[in-house]
């Protein structure tokens, strides 16, 4: 780019967000973006090295690995292992996004299984997909022949299914007072990364845990942290769904923001990601449901299956450092189409992927669907002994 070290990679980003737009409305959706940084790295016998490099390129990586992470797929020639021992806080923001990316992957399968369903891609969506009547989701994605045209725009932003919208940083922070131009389409917002709060047109950190709203349809100054290189302009929609994994535990969780006057949700559509792959072409689609509903003081999930049948509520939580999104734990919802829920079936007071193993370990012994064998209004262990003993009581 013309315009290193002042503003990194601004050209080359957003070529390649025009290429993925570009190739989403020609009817490629699970598309990726190269990860080459010019100069970083050199080839030569079979083996790629490290070149002496500056930290506008190490920070030109990060903003690729970034940019990844929110990806329909996700490929990498390099890793930031590679990088220099000085520049290691930049590695540990590589590993936070690349552990958000797997984070996100069950989200992403089930918007690609919707695109495969419906034809119509939902991993990455061009804003003006999702708001068709909105001008300024038409403009962003015009040329602007000057880094400051660049600058001075909401540029190329982007959403991964309806719930996330990311607003690519084509830009070093430092050289614009920390701050990026962002637009938030109609509806109300809350940032997915961090808790925020307006200051006239500014998203700036919020230090409780009780985020405000942030109004749709104008443009704001996201403020970036000057000594968090995790910060990104990334937002949450109120009244929509999605799927996240929790790293440390494992579990598949849902998370959701209601709408202030406590109606329901947006239908999500879940498509749980098979377990056993063998075969997979010619394996049933499994889908659910999933809907937030007004529960006395709080939310539950309402899960319901492919033809539109209540099987199972689900309680929801405040999440711990975000009250304003509730998170609702679907471990426990089956991949096979006997649209199982079920709670801890190990009664080991947590409801985990084990309760999934186990419960998938019985079904194949018994080839039956998971059901209320003992008619207690509960799906758990004791449903799976009654269907073993079914299977292996002796003849009378």
């Amino acid at each position: 780019p013309a315009y290193r070290p002042n503003v990194i990679g601004l050209y080359d980003f957003k070529v390649l967000i025009d290429g993925a737009v570009t190739s989403v409305v020609s009817g490629y959706p699970h598309l990726t973006i190269q990860d080459f940084v010019s100069g970083f790295t050199s080839y030569s016998n079979g083996r790629i090295t490290i070149n002496d490099i500056d930290e506008p390129k190490v920070k030109e990586f990060l903003s690729l690995i970034k940019l990844k992470a929110f990806m329909p797929a996700t490929v990498f020639s390099f890793g930031y292992w590679m990088l220099p021992d000085q520049y290691s806080n930049y590695a540990q923001s590589a590993v936070f996004y690349l552990k958000l990316a797997d984070r996100l992957q069950a989200y992403k399968y089930s918007l690609a299984m919707g695109w495969y369903e419906t034809g119509v891609p939902l991993v990455f969506r061009p804003l003006f997909f999702d708001y068709p009547n909105d001008q300024k989701a038409y403009d962003m994605y015009k040329r602007f022949d000057t880094a400051q045209g660049i600058v001075n725009n909401a540029v190329n932003e982007f959403s991964v299914g309806k719930a996330l919208l990311i607003a690519p940083n084509f830009f070093d922070p430092a050289s614009n007072g920390n701050k990026v131009k962002v637009y938030l389409p109609e509806g109300e917002w809350i940032c997915f990364l961090k808790n925020c709060q307006v200051n006239n047109d500014h998203i700036e950190k919020l230090s409780n845990n009780n985020p405000g709203s942030i109004s749709g349809g104008k443009f704001y100054y996201y403020v970036l942290e000057n000594d968090n290189l995790n910060d990104y302009p990334v937002f949450l929609k109120v009244g929509e769904l999605m799927t996240i994994r929790d790293y440390k535990s494992e579990r598949l969780l849902v998370y959701g923001v209601p709408f202030p006057n406590g109606g329901r949700s947006q239908i999500f559509y879940h498509y749980p990601i098979p377990t056993n792959l063998a075969g997979y072409q010619n394996q049933s689609i499994t889908k659910y449901q999933l809907r937030m509903v007004k529960s006395g003081g709080g939310y539950e999930l309402e899960v319901k299956n492919i033809v539109g049948e209540l099987v199972g509520k689900i309680s929801m939580q405040q999440h711990k450092s975000k009250e304003r999104i509730w998170v609702a734990d679907i471990s426990s919802i089956s991949t096979t189409p006997g649209n199982a829920i079920f709670t801890d079936l190990d009664n080991d007071g947590s409801t985990t992927g084990r309760d999934l193993r186990l419960w998938q370990q019985m079904l194949s012994q018994t080839t039956r669907d998971a059901q209320d064998v003992n008619s207690d209004g509960k799906l758990n262990i004791y449903d799976l002994l009654f269907m073993l003993r079914a299977v292996y009581a002796p003849p009378s």
